[in-house]
């Protein structure tokens, strides 16, 4: 992943986005050094959106295999549906 902070944003917006569509090269835009956004291809996009689909339809049908898997794992990467109350 291509790290690049807000500020060399604007002049390096083109190639941020030549870099998402022509190599496939996910950017993360940064801020103090800390990730704010992603930049990526569509193609990317679509398969991320397809994959979260399939994922909330298998939490749908197996709760307890959810709750199993996000233990252990740091608050930061558990959504907050996986997240016990």
């Amino acid at each position: 992943m291509n790290p690049v902070p807000m500020a060399e944003v604007r002049p390096r917006l083109t190639e941020i986005v030549y870099d998402a569509r022509d190599r496939d090269l996910a950017t993360v835009l940064t801020e103090y050094g800390r990730p704010r956004a992603f930049v990526v291809s569509v193609p990317f996009f679509e398969r991320a959106e397809r994959d979260a689909a399939v994922v909330e339809r298998l939490r749908g049908q197996f709760p307890d295999l959810f709750e199993t898997l996000a233990e252990g794992l740091p608050a930061s990467v558990v959504p907050q549906k996986m997240a016990k109350n």
